[in-house]
């Protein structure tokens, strides 16, 4: 198991901010010295950095999808995986994008559900299924209201999945952005060395083991993951544009180039549409769904949510 999770983190293309990317190194520095349950306090800890109330990770459908007053709440807390992960493997918990894809189709199907607010609480995660689910989010409007509440961080691919909504709110101490996308390498030789350890991979094409962990980085190698990674950067800024009803130009530039954004400044940017704690948020999308109990949905264009 240690070895797949090490492939796993290693060869996954990342939309997560830096304190999470801090972890996930350190996590495969454990997993690469056989600490296992170090591995796994690590990622304990990630978890209850975003949603304390329970180690929960990639808590996408996890306690959520809960009708409040009409309106369907939809938890995304922890490290975003596009279904069951090595995190779940660790913990035997989470959930993933395909879960909350179900509670979302399930809730605009529903003739009892009049609104969705996604509870975000995320540093982002990996970029699989992201941009899917972003179209899927964007394309739903019109059909009920939908909201995102960054309710305490709402980072990286968080973000991108958020700013689909037809309005996006951050709590006062939120925070949301770190938009772009990242991958990492590991040279793990000098460790092997240190423990009187050689790896030898013999692939059937040269390339299949480009950017192995048990070398260093070879400059071709580097040029391909920086390529791969530009390429999920600009699906994220295309869709943050569409998104938020901006240029592409503007979103790159303008919604704090890969950094972290407070509240009031990701509203100032036209990041966010504006400061407002989760249950306000809530109660604007609960009070005319228990107006008309009896509606199959909300005209969103007749929706205040000034």
């Amino acid at each position: 198991m240690r070895e797949q999770l090490l492939a796993e983190l290693l060869g996954s293309v990342w939309s997560i901010d830096a304190d999470g990317a801090g972890v996930l190194r350190r996590m495969m520095h454990a997993l690469a010295a056989g600490r296992q349950e170090e591995a796994s306090l690590l990622a304990a800890g990630l978890a209850v950095d975003h949603g304390a109330d329970r180690a929960v990770v990639a808590d996408v459908g996890t306690g959520a999808g809960v009708a409040q007053g009409g309106v369907m709440v939809i938890s995304i807390r922890g490290v975003i995986r596009p279904r069951a992960s090595f995190l779940e493997q660790l913990f035997g918990i989470g959930g993933g994008i395909d879960t909350m894809q179900r509670q979302f189709r399930d809730a605009l199907a529903s003739e009892a559900i009049t609104g969705i607010v996604f509870d975000i609480d995320s540093p982002g995660g990996t970029v699989i299924g992201v941009a899917e689910f972003a179209e899927e989010i964007r394309a739903a409007r019109g059909i009920k209201p939908i909201v995102a509440v960054a309710n305490g961080v709402a980072m990286s691919a968080a973000f991108w999945l958020a700013a689909q909504a037809d309005k996006f709110f951050v709590t006062p101490s939120g925070a949301t952005g770190s938009v772009g996308a990242l991958s990492m390498h590991q040279d793990f030789s000098g460790f092997e060395d240190q423990i009187g350890i050689k790896t030898t991979l013999i692939p059937s094409r040269p390339l299949k083991i480009e950017g192995h962990p048990f070398a260093p980085l070879e400059d071709e190698a580097r040029a391909q993951i920086e390529a791969r990674v530009k390429v999920f950067d600009a699906m994220f800024v295309k869709a943050l544009a569409a998104g938020r009803g901006v240029s592409p130009k503007v979103a790159s530039a303008a919604f704090g180039d890969g950094r972290p954004v407070l509240a009031k400044d990701a509203v100032a940017a036209g990041m966010a549409d504006d400061v407002l704690s989760f249950d306000a948020a809530l109660a604007k999308l609960a009070k005319p769904a228990r107006a008309r109990r009896g509606a199959m949905a909300l005209d969103p264009r007749r929706f205040d949510f000034a």
